[in-house]
């Protein structure tokens, strides 16, 4: 986990921002929101970080995910997505409408990533871990962008 986020404050942005705060309640906070299953590697980085920022990608903080779901599921409701199959949990907002979100009664390590433009295509990271490396290389990709202007 260190590894990615030393890669992203080496970037130098002030777009960029990993909160510390150790929290050793990761998992009895996730179990009392009803999650059966949540990714290892997400647990990894609760224990150490509040939230995390990346131009207009959020990782929320621990503290607001139960309430997040509400607002989730009238998301989900408002792009016809049934959610009584896969209990989603945002963990993260894509800024532009979207959620980053993970399935709690699922035994699955994948970061899903619903778009609020095409709702019918989820995306899907392999871990965590996945998910911030692509993060990390949207984040290359803009400060190249930015570059060239």
């Amino acid at each position: 986990m260190e590894e990615i986020i030393q890669k992203f404050n080496k970037l130098q942005r002030d777009t960029i921002f990993f909160k510390k705060k150790k929290n050793s309640k990761v998992e009895s906070i996730l179990k009392s929101m009803g999650c059966e299953f949540y990714p290892v590697q997400l647990v990894e980085f609760y224990s150490s970080y509040e939230f995390a920022r990346f131009s207009a990608d959020d990782i929320l903080p621990l503290e607001e995910l139960e309430s997040e779901i509400e607002y989730f599921e009238e998301f989900l409701e408002d792009m016809g997505i049934d959610s009584k199959e896969n209990h989603y949990v945002p963990i993260g907002l894509d800024g532009m409408g979207g959620y980053y979100v993970f399935i709690s009664n699922k035994k699955d390590e994948a970061i899903y990533w619903i778009d609020h433009d095409n709702p019918d295509e989820i995306n899907s990271f392999e871990n965590f871990h996945a998910f911030l490396e692509d993060r990390y290389e949207c984040e290359v990709f803009i400060m190249e962008s930015d570059d060239e202007e």
